[in-house]
Protein backbone atom coordinates (compact mmCIF):
# COMPACT_ATOMS: atom_id res chain seq x y z
CA UNK A 1 0.00 0.00 0.00
CA UNK A 2 0.80 3.62 -0.81
CA UNK A 3 1.92 5.84 1.87
CA UNK A 4 1.29 9.48 1.84
CA UNK A 5 1.33 12.20 4.83
CA UNK A 6 0.50 15.73 5.81
CA UNK A 7 3.66 16.92 8.35
CA UNK A 8 3.78 20.08 10.58
CA UNK A 9 2.72 21.14 13.86
CA UNK A 10 -0.12 21.48 14.15
CA UNK A 11 -1.98 18.67 11.97
CA UNK A 12 -4.52 17.52 14.19
CA UNK A 13 -7.18 19.83 12.91
CA UNK A 14 -6.07 19.14 9.23
CA UNK A 15 -8.90 18.01 6.82
CA UNK A 16 -6.26 16.46 4.37
CA UNK A 17 -6.23 12.99 5.41
CA UNK A 18 -10.04 13.05 5.22
CA UNK A 19 -10.52 14.11 1.48
CA UNK A 20 -7.08 12.49 0.45
CA UNK A 21 -8.37 9.45 1.45
CA UNK A 22 -11.64 9.74 -0.01
CA UNK A 23 -10.24 10.63 -3.63
CA UNK A 24 -7.69 7.92 -3.71
CA UNK A 25 -10.97 5.28 -2.64
CA UNK A 26 -13.02 7.26 -5.80
CA UNK A 27 -9.74 6.71 -7.53
CA UNK A 28 -8.99 2.82 -6.78
CA UNK A 29 -5.67 3.61 -5.92
CA UNK A 30 -3.96 1.60 -2.85
CA UNK A 31 -3.26 3.98 -0.54
CA UNK A 32 -3.42 5.79 2.43
CA UNK A 33 -2.73 9.53 3.49
CA UNK A 34 -2.22 10.34 7.66
CA UNK A 35 -1.57 13.29 9.59
CA UNK A 36 2.27 13.16 11.44
CA UNK A 37 3.35 15.63 13.86
CA UNK A 38 6.76 17.02 13.39
CA UNK A 39 8.03 18.07 16.86
CA UNK A 40 11.34 19.48 15.02
CA UNK A 41 13.41 20.27 12.36
CA UNK A 42 15.40 17.58 13.63
CA UNK A 43 12.00 15.37 13.46
CA UNK A 44 11.81 16.82 9.81
CA UNK A 45 15.39 16.02 8.90
CA UNK A 46 15.00 12.34 10.06
CA UNK A 47 11.32 11.68 8.14
CA UNK A 48 12.59 13.00 4.97
CA UNK A 49 15.42 10.86 5.23
CA UNK A 50 13.64 7.88 6.30
CA UNK A 51 11.39 8.28 3.64
CA UNK A 52 14.04 7.90 1.11
CA UNK A 53 14.67 4.54 2.51
CA UNK A 54 10.84 3.13 2.93
CA UNK A 55 9.42 1.59 -0.37
CA UNK A 56 6.34 2.45 0.47
CA UNK A 57 6.31 6.06 0.88
CA UNK A 58 5.13 8.21 -2.25
CA UNK A 59 4.58 11.33 -1.04
CA UNK A 60 3.71 14.26 1.74
CA UNK A 61 1.98 18.08 1.92
CA UNK A 62 4.07 19.97 4.14
CA UNK A 63 2.08 22.64 6.37
CA UNK A 64 3.34 25.37 8.74
CA UNK A 65 5.99 25.82 10.22
CA UNK A 66 8.22 23.83 8.19
CA UNK A 67 7.32 24.89 4.22
CA UNK A 68 10.83 27.00 4.29
CA UNK A 69 12.93 24.59 6.42
CA UNK A 70 12.12 21.55 4.18
CA UNK A 71 14.08 22.86 1.39
CA UNK A 72 16.80 22.33 3.21
CA UNK A 73 16.85 18.16 3.06
CA UNK A 74 15.44 17.66 -0.04
CA UNK A 75 17.37 16.47 -2.99
CA UNK A 76 15.98 18.46 -5.38
CA UNK A 77 13.20 20.36 -6.00
CA UNK A 78 11.11 22.33 -8.80
CA UNK A 79 12.02 25.71 -10.60
CA UNK A 80 8.71 27.27 -9.34
CA UNK A 81 9.50 25.90 -5.52
CA UNK A 82 13.05 26.53 -6.27
CA UNK A 83 12.29 30.52 -6.76
CA UNK A 84 9.78 30.49 -3.77
CA UNK A 85 12.28 29.13 -1.36
CA UNK A 86 8.96 27.05 0.29
CA UNK A 87 7.64 23.44 -0.45
CA UNK A 88 4.05 22.32 0.44
CA UNK A 89 4.44 18.83 -1.65
CA UNK A 90 6.99 16.18 -1.17
CA UNK A 91 7.57 13.14 -4.11
CA UNK A 92 8.90 10.36 -4.67
CA UNK A 93 11.18 9.53 -7.86
CA UNK A 94 13.94 6.48 -7.83
CA UNK A 95 14.83 6.92 -4.07
CA UNK A 96 15.29 10.81 -4.29
CA UNK A 97 12.72 13.18 -2.72
CA UNK A 98 11.25 16.12 -4.56
CA UNK A 99 10.04 19.17 -3.77
CA UNK A 100 7.48 21.37 -4.95
CA UNK A 101 4.77 24.17 -4.62
CA UNK A 102 1.43 23.94 -5.50
CA UNK A 103 0.42 26.52 -3.20
CA UNK A 104 1.15 29.00 -5.45
CA UNK A 105 -0.98 27.63 -8.32
CA UNK A 106 -3.63 26.65 -6.09
CA UNK A 107 -3.90 30.31 -5.39
CA UNK A 108 -3.92 31.55 -8.89
CA UNK A 109 -6.68 28.81 -9.37
CA UNK A 110 -8.67 30.24 -6.83
CA UNK A 111 -8.74 34.04 -8.01
CA UNK A 112 -9.10 33.00 -11.70
CA UNK A 113 -12.51 30.88 -10.21
CA UNK A 114 -13.47 33.99 -8.10
CA UNK A 115 -12.50 36.55 -10.78
CA UNK A 116 -10.60 38.63 -8.65
CA UNK A 117 -9.13 41.96 -10.36
CA UNK A 118 -5.94 43.11 -9.02
CA UNK A 119 -5.24 45.49 -11.81
CA UNK A 120 -4.75 49.10 -10.00
CA UNK A 121 -5.15 47.41 -6.60
CA UNK A 122 -2.68 48.16 -3.64
CA UNK A 123 -2.02 44.38 -2.07
CA UNK A 124 -1.09 43.82 1.15
CA UNK A 125 0.23 40.40 2.39
CA UNK A 126 0.09 39.41 5.76
CA UNK A 127 2.28 37.35 7.17
CA UNK A 128 5.79 36.54 5.51
CA UNK A 129 6.46 32.44 5.61
CA UNK A 130 6.07 30.08 3.22
CA UNK A 131 2.23 31.08 1.98
CA UNK A 132 3.27 34.20 1.60
CA UNK A 133 5.93 33.71 -0.44
CA UNK A 134 4.34 31.48 -2.65
CA UNK A 135 1.49 33.97 -2.69
CA UNK A 136 3.67 36.47 -3.66
CA UNK A 137 5.20 34.46 -6.65
CA UNK A 138 1.30 33.77 -7.63
CA UNK A 139 1.01 37.51 -8.09
CA UNK A 140 3.69 38.26 -10.61
CA UNK A 141 1.18 36.59 -12.74
CA UNK A 142 -0.56 40.07 -12.71
CA UNK A 143 0.98 42.48 -14.06
CA UNK A 144 -1.28 45.67 -13.59
CA UNK A 145 -0.61 45.62 -9.74
CA UNK A 146 -0.03 49.21 -8.03
CA UNK A 147 2.18 47.97 -5.39
CA UNK A 148 2.23 44.98 -2.88
CA UNK A 149 3.33 45.27 0.58
CA UNK A 150 4.55 42.57 2.77
CA UNK A 151 3.24 43.14 6.12
CA UNK A 152 5.09 41.39 9.20
CA UNK A 153 5.94 41.17 12.64
CA UNK A 154 8.75 39.05 11.57
CA UNK A 155 11.24 41.56 9.89
CA UNK A 156 14.25 39.50 9.22
CA UNK A 157 11.83 37.13 7.21
CA UNK A 158 10.42 40.42 5.23
CA UNK A 159 13.92 41.20 4.28
CA UNK A 160 14.48 38.06 3.20
CA UNK A 161 11.26 38.19 1.15
CA UNK A 162 12.15 41.62 -0.71
CA UNK A 163 15.69 40.42 -1.53
CA UNK A 164 14.15 36.72 -2.45
CA UNK A 165 12.18 38.46 -4.99
CA UNK A 166 13.29 41.69 -6.21
CA UNK A 167 14.53 39.66 -9.34
CA UNK A 168 10.46 39.54 -9.82
CA UNK A 169 9.30 42.80 -9.39
CA UNK A 170 10.50 45.90 -9.56
CA UNK A 171 12.02 47.35 -6.21
CA UNK A 172 9.58 50.76 -6.86
CA UNK A 173 6.37 48.38 -6.04
CA UNK A 174 7.57 46.07 -3.34
CA UNK A 175 7.68 47.51 -0.03
CA UNK A 176 7.72 46.59 3.13
CA UNK A 177 4.32 48.00 4.85
CA UNK A 178 5.76 49.16 7.61
CA UNK A 179 7.78 51.54 6.20
CA UNK A 180 4.62 53.17 4.24
CA UNK A 181 1.88 55.85 4.69
CA UNK A 182 -0.74 53.96 5.69
CA UNK A 183 -3.48 56.89 5.34
CA UNK A 184 -2.86 57.11 1.61
CA UNK A 185 -3.11 53.78 0.77
CA UNK A 186 -6.44 53.02 -0.96
CA UNK A 187 -8.50 50.31 -3.09
CA UNK A 188 -6.81 47.45 -0.79
CA UNK A 189 -6.68 43.99 -1.00
CA UNK A 190 -5.74 42.18 1.73
CA UNK A 191 -4.38 39.03 1.46
CA UNK A 192 -3.83 36.70 4.77
CA UNK A 193 -0.86 34.33 5.17
CA UNK A 194 -0.77 34.10 8.81
CA UNK A 195 -1.30 31.07 10.80
CA UNK A 196 -4.80 30.09 11.74
CA UNK A 197 -3.35 29.74 15.56
CA UNK A 198 -2.98 33.11 15.29
CA UNK A 199 -5.76 35.16 17.27
CA UNK A 200 -4.89 37.84 19.57
CA UNK A 201 -5.93 40.88 17.35
CA UNK A 202 -5.62 42.93 20.55
CA UNK A 203 -1.91 43.06 19.97
CA UNK A 204 -2.39 45.82 17.65
CA UNK A 205 -0.91 44.05 14.41
CA UNK A 206 -4.20 45.09 12.39
CA UNK A 207 -4.57 48.18 13.67
CA UNK A 208 -2.52 50.19 10.66
CA UNK A 209 -4.43 48.57 7.91
CA UNK A 210 -7.00 50.89 6.80
CA UNK A 211 -10.20 49.03 7.67
CA UNK A 212 -12.47 51.07 5.55
CA UNK A 213 -10.68 51.22 2.46
CA UNK A 214 -10.45 47.36 1.90
CA UNK A 215 -12.23 46.08 -1.41
CA UNK A 216 -11.81 42.32 -0.40
CA UNK A 217 -10.02 40.46 2.03
CA UNK A 218 -8.73 36.46 0.98
CA UNK A 219 -7.63 34.10 4.02
CA UNK A 220 -5.34 31.51 2.45
CA UNK A 221 -6.66 29.60 5.66
CA UNK A 222 -9.76 27.59 4.78
CA UNK A 223 -11.62 28.22 8.54
CA UNK A 224 -12.49 31.46 9.51
CA UNK A 225 -10.00 32.89 11.06
CA UNK A 226 -10.01 35.99 13.87
CA UNK A 227 -8.62 38.38 11.05
CA UNK A 228 -10.93 37.07 8.68
CA UNK A 229 -14.26 37.70 11.14
CA UNK A 230 -12.78 41.29 11.80
CA UNK A 231 -12.77 42.18 8.32
CA UNK A 232 -16.67 40.26 7.33
CA UNK A 233 -17.42 43.16 9.69
CA UNK A 234 -17.17 45.69 6.81
CA UNK A 235 -20.25 45.75 5.05
CA UNK A 236 -17.79 47.25 2.18
CA UNK A 237 -15.58 44.57 2.36
CA UNK A 238 -15.88 41.39 -0.05
CA UNK A 239 -14.31 38.48 1.89
CA UNK A 240 -13.03 34.97 0.56
CA UNK A 241 -11.73 31.89 2.53
CA UNK A 242 -9.00 30.20 1.02
CA UNK A 243 -11.27 26.56 0.60
CA UNK A 244 -10.55 26.96 -3.37
CA UNK A 245 -7.09 27.37 -2.80
CA UNK A 246 -6.79 23.98 -0.99
CA UNK A 247 -9.26 22.35 -3.57
CA UNK A 248 -6.92 23.23 -6.29
CA UNK A 249 -3.48 22.46 -4.57
CA UNK A 250 -4.95 19.12 -3.41
CA UNK A 251 -5.53 18.73 -7.18
CA UNK A 252 -2.15 20.04 -8.33
CA UNK A 253 -0.64 17.95 -5.79
CA UNK A 254 -2.47 15.12 -6.89
CA UNK A 255 -1.29 15.63 -10.22
CA UNK A 256 2.68 15.20 -9.49
CA UNK A 257 1.79 12.08 -7.36
CA UNK A 258 -0.25 10.25 -10.11
CA UNK A 259 2.39 11.49 -13.21
CA UNK A 260 -0.94 12.57 -15.14
CA UNK A 261 -3.99 14.73 -15.02
CA UNK A 262 -5.99 14.20 -12.11
CA UNK A 263 -9.22 16.73 -13.13
CA UNK A 264 -10.59 14.62 -15.45
CA UNK A 265 -10.89 11.63 -12.95
CA UNK A 266 -11.72 14.04 -9.89
CA UNK A 267 -13.39 17.41 -10.76
CA UNK A 268 -13.15 20.58 -8.08
CA UNK A 269 -17.16 20.05 -7.35
CA UNK A 270 -16.49 16.85 -6.35
CA UNK A 271 -13.82 17.63 -3.80
CA UNK A 272 -16.11 20.55 -2.44
CA UNK A 273 -18.75 18.07 -2.18
CA UNK A 274 -16.23 15.84 0.19
CA UNK A 275 -15.87 18.90 2.39
CA UNK A 276 -19.32 19.93 2.30
CA UNK A 277 -19.78 16.42 4.33
CA UNK A 278 -17.40 17.31 6.99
Amino acid sequence: MKNFYIIGNPVNHSISPKVFNHIFKTLLIDGTYRAKHINSLQDLEKFINASRAYKDFEGANVTLPYKVNSVLYLDRISKAAKIINAVNCLSKKDGKIIGNNTDYSGFLDMCKRNKVDFKNKEVVILGSGGAARSVLYALSFYKKINNIYIYSRNRLATCDIMNNFKLLYNTNNLHDYHYVNHKKIKNVIIINCISLTYGNLKDGFIDDIPFNKVKLYIDTNYISTAIYKHFKKNKYCKTMKGLDMFIYQAIHTLEIWAGEKISKKISYSEISKILDSK
